[in-house]
Protein backbone atom coordinates (compact mmCIF):
# COMPACT_ATOMS: atom_id res chain seq x y z
CA UNK A 1 0.00 0.00 0.00
CA UNK A 2 1.34 3.42 -0.89
CA UNK A 3 1.20 6.37 1.46
CA UNK A 4 -1.34 8.06 -0.83
CA UNK A 5 -3.57 4.97 -0.63
CA UNK A 6 -3.15 4.91 3.14
CA UNK A 7 -4.17 8.58 3.46
CA UNK A 8 -7.19 8.11 1.21
CA UNK A 9 -8.32 5.02 3.09
CA UNK A 10 -7.96 6.62 6.51
CA UNK A 11 -9.09 10.19 5.83
CA UNK A 12 -11.50 9.76 2.94
CA UNK A 13 -9.57 12.46 1.06
CA UNK A 14 -6.78 12.11 -1.49
CA UNK A 15 -3.34 13.69 -1.21
CA UNK A 16 -4.22 16.36 -3.76
CA UNK A 17 -6.90 17.59 -1.36
CA UNK A 18 -4.55 17.50 1.62
CA UNK A 19 -1.80 19.33 -0.30
CA UNK A 20 -4.21 22.10 -1.32
CA UNK A 21 -5.68 22.27 2.19
CA UNK A 22 -2.22 22.41 3.77
CA UNK A 23 -3.16 19.65 6.18
CA UNK A 24 -0.66 19.80 9.04
CA UNK A 25 1.34 16.68 9.84
CA UNK A 26 1.12 14.83 6.55
CA UNK A 27 4.69 15.69 5.55
CA UNK A 28 5.89 14.20 8.84
CA UNK A 29 3.50 11.27 8.41
CA UNK A 30 4.85 10.56 4.93
CA UNK A 31 8.42 10.58 6.25
CA UNK A 32 7.43 8.26 9.11
CA UNK A 33 5.61 5.96 6.69
CA UNK A 34 8.59 5.78 4.31
CA UNK A 35 11.00 5.20 7.22
CA UNK A 36 8.83 2.34 8.47
CA UNK A 37 8.67 0.80 4.99
CA UNK A 38 12.47 1.04 4.66
CA UNK A 39 12.92 -0.50 8.10
CA UNK A 40 10.60 -3.34 7.10
CA UNK A 41 12.58 -3.92 3.89
CA UNK A 42 15.85 -4.03 5.84
CA UNK A 43 14.39 -6.45 8.40
CA UNK A 44 13.24 -8.75 5.59
CA UNK A 45 16.64 -8.58 3.91
CA UNK A 46 18.36 -9.44 7.21
CA UNK A 47 16.02 -12.38 7.73
CA UNK A 48 16.74 -13.66 4.23
CA UNK A 49 20.50 -13.37 4.88
CA UNK A 50 20.17 -15.26 8.19
CA UNK A 51 18.15 -17.99 6.50
CA UNK A 52 20.73 -18.29 3.71
CA UNK A 53 23.51 -18.55 6.30
CA UNK A 54 21.55 -21.18 8.24
CA UNK A 55 21.12 -23.21 5.05
CA UNK A 56 24.87 -22.99 4.40
CA UNK A 57 25.57 -24.08 7.98
CA UNK A 58 23.15 -27.00 7.59
CA UNK A 59 24.90 -28.07 4.39
CA UNK A 60 28.27 -27.96 6.20
CA UNK A 61 26.86 -30.07 9.06
CA UNK A 62 25.47 -32.61 6.61
CA UNK A 63 28.81 -32.81 4.75
CA UNK A 64 30.65 -33.29 8.05
CA UNK A 65 28.27 -36.07 9.11
CA UNK A 66 28.65 -37.78 5.73
CA UNK A 67 32.46 -37.61 5.94
CA UNK A 68 32.39 -38.83 9.55
CA UNK A 69 30.14 -41.76 8.60
CA UNK A 70 32.48 -42.68 5.74
CA UNK A 71 35.44 -42.72 8.15
CA UNK A 72 33.50 -44.87 10.61
CA UNK A 73 32.49 -47.23 7.83
CA UNK A 74 36.11 -47.68 6.70
CA UNK A 75 37.21 -48.11 10.30
CA UNK A 76 34.52 -50.72 10.93
CA UNK A 77 35.53 -52.55 7.74
CA UNK A 78 39.13 -52.78 9.00
CA UNK A 79 38.00 -54.07 12.40
CA UNK A 80 35.65 -56.67 11.01
CA UNK A 81 37.97 -57.60 8.16
CA UNK A 82 35.33 -56.93 5.53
Amino acid sequence: MTFDDFVLQNTGRDMEYHNMAGTIGLIFAREAFEAAKQSEREACANLLRRNANAEKDQAKREAFIEAHNAILSRSNAKVTGA
